[in-house]
């Protein structure tokens, strides 16, 4: 049989636990865990994860781009599954604010928005011959472009 004390300690732990407050969904996104802001580059998949507290519970979740509703299409490199956005192979295009939603009984709420950078692949063009050739050397840094010609001789 349980005391009245250890019952009214199991009260409050399961008060603390499962709180009787019913709100609009409170969200909180972030990068995936495992990637960091400054290291993304062109054709790189990112993804989302989108931490929702939400008492009732969800019944529909959401994810949006540069405040447009986003949809699964996996043809586009888009794939939505519940609280995970994955983007396969960005570039430039999927750079801007992405945030996620949801809506419970109580309403519809929404997260921070989180700002993908998305910097372009370094690549250098080299031209051979037996005459004074250019070597273009184009630096793309978050979007910035720098071009520098070198003249080289035999």
């Amino acid at each position: 049989m349980v005391s009245e004390s250890n019952l009214r300690k199991l009260l409050l732990i399961d008060i603390a636990t499962y709180p009787s407050v019913l709100d609009v969904p409170q969200l909180n996104l972030r990068l995936g865990s495992k990637l960091r802001h400054s290291n993304i580059v062109e054709d790189m998949d990112v993804y989302f994860e989108c931490n929702i507290r939400a008492n009732p519970w969800v019944s529909e979740t959401g994810w949006r781009f540069e405040g447009y509703d986003l949809h699964n299409n996996v043809s586009a490199g888009i794939v939505i599954s519940n609280q995970s956005l994955v983007l396969q192979k960005v570039n430039r295009s999927h750079r801007g604010r992405y945030s996620c939603t949801a809506i419970n009984n109580e309403g519809q709420g929404e997260s921070n928005h989180v700002y993908l950078r998305v910097q372009c692949k370094l690549f250098h063009t080299v031209l051979i011959s037996n005459d004074v050739e250019q070597i273009p050397c184009v630096l793309n840094v978050q979007m910035m472009r720098f071009e520098e010609k070198l003249t080289l001789c035999d």
